[in-house]
């Protein structure tokens, strides 16, 4: 193991041992918690610890517990991040990256998060570490960093390939090999089917075949026996769908910063005023107050982002 992979062992290990310690205290207070993204698959081992670099967990908790859970976050010993309306920090040591948790209470390829209660899945660790099922793992790997950073990147096509072959292991559990589906035994080939039946249905309900379409093309033509045809024509958009493909098309092939403002907007054209005039919380963890001053300036410095974009602005 190189030193690369011994500093990713090292902080993601610490980092999972901080979720489950937040997401233990929520289950005993009875504040039910997901787990999303790298720390899903590392809690699921559907990655290793040492291969999927984090620089923070993300953790997500219904609106009407949001309050509750920050408390315990904070009697864990985290403070609000500066500048950020939604990450909590702890730091253990001067010479070390703080631990950082990052809370959701909704996510943006999900209109209602509620369906994802529903669906939530126990990890091997037990009851308090819960995560999304399997499809609804996959999507939102596909969409985040289109609608959240306007760009496609070569780790989450490393993620979806991973979580792949975990969802395509046959019912004694055993990973699917690299192999065309027609070298796959039935077994296996019933769990491809299964899989992709499920998360094009989903697919379909959240309106996200604009945004995962061109992200499974590349898929694809990576990871070819993990897709192929037969799925990319389960998510070919439709109608209004063809013209929304198209920028989230030019975002996958190349970053752009007004796409990256532009893609939630058009998948969600709801974002557009929350994001110019959001809550008086959202100001005061920004900002550092709710104030007239702030909910005046905030339009104008977001329009100021995506027309004249630097690295250390945030929204």
């Amino acid at each position: 193991m190189d030193l690369m992979d011994k500093t990713t062992l090292a902080r993601n290990i610490m980092l999972v041992e901080a979720a489950r310690e937040a997401c233990a205290a929520a289950y005993n207070a009875g504040i039910p918690v997901i787990m999303l993204k790298g720390a899903a698959l590392l809690e699921q081992g559907i990655c290793r610890l040492d291969e999927r670099q984090m620089t923070d967990v993300d953790l997500l908790v219904k609106p009407g517990d949001l309050e509750a859970f920050e408390k315990l976050v904070s009697d864990l010993g985290y403070g609000p991040l500066d500048s950020s309306s939604q990450a909590w920090h702890k730091i253990l040591s001067p010479e070390a990256p703080p631990l950082i948790i990052d809370v959701h209470t909704g996510l943006r390829h999900v209109k209602d998060a509620a369906g994802l209660w529903k669906t939530a899945v126990e990890t091997p660790a037990g009851k308090h570490v819960l995560v999304s099922d399997l499809p609804d793992q996959f999507l939102h790997l596909a969409a985040h960093t289109l609608l959240h950073h306007g760009r496609l990147e070569d780790r989450t096509l490393r993620d979806l390939a991973r979580l792949l072959e975990y969802a395509y292991r046959d019912t004694r559990g055993e990973p699917l090999l690299r192999c065309p589906p027609v070298a796959q035994s039935p077994a296996r080939g019933a769990a491809r089917t299964r899989f992709w039946l499920e998360t094009a249905s989903l697919s379909d309900l959240y309106a996200l075949s604009p945004a995962v379409h061109p992200v499974l093309e590349r898929l694809a033509s990576a990871h070819p026996g993990l897709a192929g045809a037969g799925e990319l024509v389960r998510f070919e958009p439709r109608g209004l769908g063809k013209i929304k493909r198209r920028f989230f098309e030019k975002a996958a092939r190349r970053h752009s910063n007004f796409l990256e403002y532009f893609l939630p907007v058009l998948y969600r054209p709801g974002l557009f005023i929350s994001g110019l005039f959001p809550g008086g919380k959202f100001l005061k963890r920004r900002y550092g107050r709710d104030s007239w001053t702030n909910r005046f300036r905030r339009p104008f410095q977001l329009l100021r982002n995506i027309f004249i974009p630097h690295p250390s602005r945030k929204v």
